[in-house]
């Protein structure tokens, strides 16, 4: 723990997120090879400090986005262009907003923002008033807070994890080490509880074939449509994202119905067309009524 402690604290060290972007960039840009995150997390900063989050607002994405890149490259532009302007009070159910270029973007300037989270965060953001809920109290399935106190529910990526086997990618000591499911509709129920009337809940998943991979699931056209009804079917919209050997794009649900996720952590070597993670993506919004 030691040890990823001190590479993490390397890592953010501005200097060698640059030599490491350039590693990757010279070693022919192969995701999650060393420098990755540093050249992912650079390309969505330059995005939403640009024009470019009304592109996703608009459904128009420029050709080849996001090549070789995973879903963030869509979810970041989608939640932060999804916000509405008027939410002050924001859950970061998960923590997908925990970085600091992410907190600094125009979007959450003036934000009051709670993130709830399994694990503790190496990243610590307290002296940007952000709150945090850590372990058992960051249980998505039981939130620790009251009735319609937040404008607005992010879950960005965090869904497709509840009520499985966290233990696997959170230093809990198997607390969350479960098969369960049917949770991620609990945590759903738990958003429009803690939401205020007319506040918002958004929400990201990977979408296709469905499939269970132990520490997460991917999520089927089934799947979405139980959690649209929790809000109420005129009261939702869904935008569904797929990946391809032309980068990311705006697609539909036949398109999408059989995409598959390239889970780095099973398959040896980089998939033909450089697919990161998730094969497609729902992103799903939700208004409290």
């Amino acid at each position: 723990m030691k040890i990823i402690n001190l590479l993490l604290r390397i890592y953010y060290l501005k200097f060698f997120r640059i030599i490491f972007k350039y590693i990757y960039l010279i070693t022919g840009k192969k995701p999650w090879s060393l420098g990755y995150l540093s050249y992912r997390n650079e390309v969505i900063e330059k995005n939403i400090k640009s024009n470019f989050l009304k592109y996703i607002s608009e459904n128009k994405l420029p050709k080849k986005y996001g090549f070789g890149l995973d879903e963030r490259i869509i979810e970041y532009p989608w939640l932060l262009s999804s916000l509405p302007k008027k939410a002050k009070y924001i859950l970061d159910a998960g923590s997908i907003f925990n970085y600091k270029f992410i907190l600094e973007s125009k979007q959450l300037t003036g934000k009051n923002i709670l993130i709830s989270n399994l694990n503790h965060e190496r990243e610590n953001h307290n002296d940007m008033s952000i709150s945090y809920l850590y372990g058992l109290y960051g249980d998505l399935r039981n939130i620790i807070i009251k009735d319609g106190i937040f404008d607005a529910v992010v879950c960005g990526s965090v869904l497709e994890h509840v009520g499985m086997d966290n233990a696997t990618i959170y230093n809990n000591n198997n607390i969350f080490k479960e098969n369960k499911i049917d949770d991620y509709l609990s945590a759903v129920k738990e958003f429009k509880r803690v939401l205020k009337i007319n506040g918002i809940c958004l929400i990201t998943v990977p979408f296709g074939k469905s499939d269970d991979y132990g520490w997460f699931q991917v999520f089927n056209t089934e799947m979405i449509n139980k959690i649209i009804r929790l809000f109420g079917i005129k009261n939702s919209t869904v935008a569904l994202f797929k990946y391809s050997d032309k980068g990311w794009k705006i697609s539909n649900i036949e398109e999408c119905r059989n995409a598959r996720y390239f889970d780095v952590h099973k398959r040896k070597g980089t998939s033909l067309n450089r697919q990161a993670a998730a094969g497609a993506m729902a992103c799903i919004k939700m208004i409290k009524r």
